[in-house]
């Protein structure tokens, strides 16, 4: 691909003009600029990675001499005007453009003189003129093509403003042409130079975890994030990379002063008494800040500046916790439970400082669940006045909770993981028999109700002693033995009376 273009344009664009026959199938429009139309692609790429093509050669027909010559764009030739005296580009010629090669992934620093198209594509970034003359490509399976006009373009990841998309590779710049050769007497299209293959590096990768996946409210969680860095093509002008992290309303969020950072073998901290701009913590190895965190409500991203921190994998640490808003039971349906993802963040481009691509989220899920207290008599009808003791042994030595059903014939609790728990009643309703042994709760995630409450129906029977009930048989015995007792007594006084 090199030696061709290096035949077919650069020995054009240095003789400055193309000579040709009889007539020309070429369409001349403003200026010159050929008008023409072909397809350029990039192949081995993939499905939703998305391009722009930038234009920044044109070919040029004079009709009356009939002859082609090459040109950079009014675009590239204004920023190139734009520049200080000593810009390296300044005097940049088509020849010295046709002789730079395409963006690599290596990593590699290129020495001067510069001949990278990353470099240039770095210089590029900031003008408004170039970024007017992109026009989108279309991904389309394995492959991102757009139809243009005659000339070469600049290929580049597509940037859009505040995108937050995700983007599967890293892509370095791109170079694809096409060009005009003469053949039998006329212009044609060479498309030699209008097809490449991605060049592309590894945009990373995030896992998060976490030491268990159910809770109690308010009992920490550790989450472990393990990123690999991404790799980036020569010279690219932005080389920071993000590990973002993000949580429901029902998760506290990030405990800073837990955070805890390593790679390569090497600690580092977040320092939260210090500003890095914007309010942002600074991270820190020893005293040298090596980048910052956007601490936000629901959000964090750690933010590593130019590879400061090892491409070997990077271990995050920090304690969270449950609220107590945290949403009870499974997951179900696209409802999602107290969710934490982290997802690492490249730059679109590597020459655009404010917009990045990222990876899918790696999520996980922090469970909680609860109990639900139905208190019935021996008739299942409902019943006040129990207290229980909630306890993670069957001796009840470790009280979780004490619930008080003073007035409820049901209550709930919630915050509890999934393992055994024992409910002892340690006050019976009025006239009832307080149970021999507490009732064992179950708590299984996989059987978990809808709602997350587990329910348990405590029955209490009635003391062994009961009143008679009123007209029954019980009176007339009773009234027998009154009258009897009445009776007696009133004879033995009548007899004390007369012996008297």
């Amino acid at each position: 691909m090199k030696t061709s273009r290096n035949l077919a344009i650069l020995s054009a664009a240095v003789a400055a003009v193309l000579t040709g026959g009889a007539a020309s199938a070429l369409t001349p429009g403003a200026g010159g600029i050929v008008s023409d139309t072909d397809t350029i692609t990039v192949n081995n790429v993939t499905a939703n990675d998305n391009f722009k093509a930038c234009k920044i050669v044109d070919v040029i027909y004079d009709s009356n001499a009939n002859t082609v010559s090459y040109a950079f764009t009014s675009a590239f030739t204004t920023w190139q005007n734009s520049l200080a005296n000593d810009n390296a580009y300044k005097n940049l010629t088509i020849a010295d453009y046709m002789a730079y090669s395409d963006g690599t992934a290596s990593g590699a620093t290129i020495s001067t003189p510069i001949t990278a198209i990353d470099q240039l594509t770095a210089a590029l970034a900031a003008s408004s003129d170039i970024a007017a003359s992109c026009v989108n490509m279309t991904t389309s399976g394995t492959s991102a093509t757009a139809t243009v006009p005659y000339g070469a373009y600049l290929v580049l990841p597509k940037v859009e403003s505040g995108a937050d998309v995700s983007m599967s590779k890293a892509y370095g710049a791109m170079m694809l042409n096409l060009n005009v050769k003469e053949q039998s007497g006329s212009y044609v299209v060479d498309k030699a130079e209008a097809t490449a293959d991605a060049k592309a590096a590894n945009v990373g990768a995030v896992v998060k975890a976490a030491n268990k996946d159910s809770f109690a409210i308010g009992e920490n969680i550790t989450y472990t994030i393990t990123a690999t860095a991404p790799t980036y093509p020569a010279n690219a002008a932005n080389r920071q990379f993000r590990v973002e992290d993000s949580w429901e309303s029902g998760l506290s969020g990030i405990n800073y002063s837990s955070v805890s950072i390593t790679s390569g073998g090497t600690t580092y901290t977040v320092d939260t008494g210090s500003d890095c701009g914007s309010g942002n913590y600074c991270i820190k190895n020893g005293t040298t800040t090596v980048g910052f965190v956007e601490a936000g409500s629901d959000k964090a991203s750690f933010v590593f500046n130019d590879l400061s921190v090892t491409p070997s994998p990077i271990t995050i640490t920090y304690t969270s916790q449950l609220d107590s808003d945290a949403t009870l039971g499974n997951k179900t349906g696209n409802d999602s439970v107290n969710e934490n993802s982290a997802r690492i963040g490249v730059p679109q481009d590597f020459y655009n400082t404010s917009n990045f691509e990222f990876s899918d989220p790696s999520t996980v899920t922090a469970y909680t669940f609860g109990i639900r207290i139905n208190k019935l008599d021996e008739n299942s009808q409902a019943l006040t006045g129990a207290t229980f003791q909630l306890c993670s042994d069957s001796a009840c030595n470790t009280v979780i909770a004490t619930i008080d059903m003073t007035n409820d014939s049901t209550k709930e609790y919630k915050s509890l993981a999934e393992g055994t728990y024992y409910l002892k009643e340690t006050v019976a309703p009025t006239g009832y028999v307080l149970p021999s042994a507490p009732t064992t709760v179950q708590i299984v995630r996989a059987s978990s109700p809808n709602d997350g409450y587990f329910v348990l129906a405590i029955t209490n029977t009635k003391t062994n002693f009961n009143l008679p009930f009123t007209g029954g048989r019980g009176v007339v015995v009773y009234a027998i033995l009154g009258v009897s007792i009445i009776t007696v007594a009133s004879v033995y006084y009548v007899r004390k009376k007369k012996q008297a």
